[in-house]
């Protein structure tokens, strides 16, 4: 079976019309195009079902054939509660994270744009939150509490992380 997917190139306007209708026609189609575009690439509605899935593939002791610690419930409640923090904080368009399970029972919640643009935040089964990351020139690290949102911090690293690859900065991804 196949699916049909929407693309919104195809509200490209090609009309040879002129004035202030078209004008506005124009701007509205403009408009909707940019809103389907955000919304196709936006990855937080996902984010808890991945979280989902992680947490139940690593669920057993030795999932990774390492001896890893299972991804216990506690975790996967933490890291829910923080991409739903997450979701509430940041704004469309910040580039979805990749999800890593660790061997010591955590979950990573972790963003490579570059490689010399990357933040990573542990989630474990305290309200400790493990973050490191390496900003263009600077690196960063430290453990932050997680209370009702999202520690501002952490926020701000991510933050700064996704404007500086919007404005260039950090080596071209491998």
């Amino acid at each position: 079976m196949s699916m049909r997917v929407w693309q919104p190139d195809s509200l490209v306007s090609s009309s040879p019309a002129v004035g202030a209708i078209a004008d506005r026609v124009t701007r509205a189609l403009d408009d909707v195009q940019r809103h389907a575009a955000e919304a196709a690439n936006d990855w937080r509605p996902v984010l808890f079902s991945a979280i989902d899935e992680i947490a139940r593939e690593c669920s057993l002791a030795n999932w990774d054939g390492y001896s890893a610690v299972a991804i216990s419930e506690p975790v996967r409640m933490r890291a829910l509660d923080f991409a739903l923090a997450l979701r509430e904080r940041l704004p469309r368009g910040t580039p979805a994270p990749e999800l890593i399970p660790e061997p010591d029972g955590e979950l990573s919640i972790s963003w490579e744009l570059a490689p010399d643009l990357v933040f990573s935040v542990s989630v474990g089964s305290s309200d400790r939150l493990h973050y490191s990351g390496i900003l263009a020139t600077v690196e960063q690290q430290g453990v932050e509490r997680m209370g009702s949102s999202v520690p501002r911090t952490i926020l701000d690293a991510i933050t700064r992380l996704c404007e500086a690859r919007r404005n260039g900065a950090g080596s071209r991804r491998a």
